[in-house]
């Protein structure tokens, strides 16, 4: 998987999905309301196109919208600040 952030929506489901597969974060941009975000996650469920995840940046659990994530990228080596 390249390193850069990837989107697309078929090909975000498929890196949200490996990311829960091997519960890593992923970042993600995210647009919501015309503001668009980035924002460190570690995605717990994916079910009809809602996507359950801790976010680390507000501490706790969060829902997004998968047809509002612009882009994901899993995080290929653990960082021990999310964790």
């Amino acid at each position: 998987m390249p390193s850069d952030l990837m989107g697309g929506g078929r090909m975000i489901e498929k890196i949200v999905e490996r990311s829960i597969q091997e519960n890593i974060p992923l970042v993600t941009i995210y647009q919501k309301q015309g503001t668009i975000t980035q924002t460190m996650i570690r995605p717990r469920k994916l079910d009809k196109g809602v996507l359950k995840a801790w976010d680390y940046e507000k501490q706790g659990p969060r829902t997004f919208r998968m047809d509002n994530i612009l882009a994901a990228e899993v995080r290929q080596k653990r960082d021990e600040r999310y964790h």
